[in-house]
């Protein structure tokens, strides 16, 4: 059966990590797309969207301690958000799918400073779908290493982004 850009959870797996091909079939991974900036995508995608953050909570500055985020009207953090960019290539090329290719690096705001929840693979598949699209997801490099490691949290996680993009694909 062909891939439907819109509707099929793919995800980006850099080429000399081992796959899981268990947890793919678990969270029911219909493509796996390379993480090198050329590689191939699927038949049916002719490019994505990769000059967008990063989905989540973002402050200023420089930190190198995880802490909740909090803010209020004057101060921050900083929602980011690529729902726009979705509706906006929609309104430009509205025969064309729009995919979201971004990846957890410094071109999607992500840097040694900031950590990234697991649970922000759900944010971002969400966010793309609820406006039309879809979004490659990408796991951080820590993410990979705790789902190798067989960390409890980092599967749980992972089981449910699975259950998320299933209930996403039934509704």
């Amino acid at each position: 059966m062909p891939l439907d850009a819109l509707h099929s959870l793919m995800v980006r797996w850099p080429e000399n990590e081992p796959r899981p091909e268990a947890l793919f079939q678990q969270a029911g991974v219909e493509a796996v797309i390379g993480a090198a900036p050329d590689a191939k995508l699927p038949a049916g995608i002719s490019s994505t969207y990769n000059e967008v953050l990063w989905p989540g909570i973002r402050t200023p500055g420089t930190r190198v301690d995880w802490v909740e985020e909090t803010g209020s009207a004057s101060r921050d953090p900083w929602i980011d958000s690529n729902a726009w960019v979705v509706v906006c290539q929609k309104a430009l090329h509205p025969a064309k799918p729009v995919i979201l290719g971004y990846q957890p690096n410094k071109e999607a705001g992500l840097d040694a400073s900031r950590m990234v929840p697991y649970e922000s693979l759900e944010m971002g598949l969400m966010e793309a779908r609820a406006m039309g699209g879809n979004w490659i997801a990408a796991p951080d490099e820590r993410f990979r290493r705790q789902l190798a490691a067989n960390d409890a949290a980092a599967l749980a996680a992972w089981k449910s982004f699975g259950e998320f993009a299933a209930w996403l694909a039934a509704n």
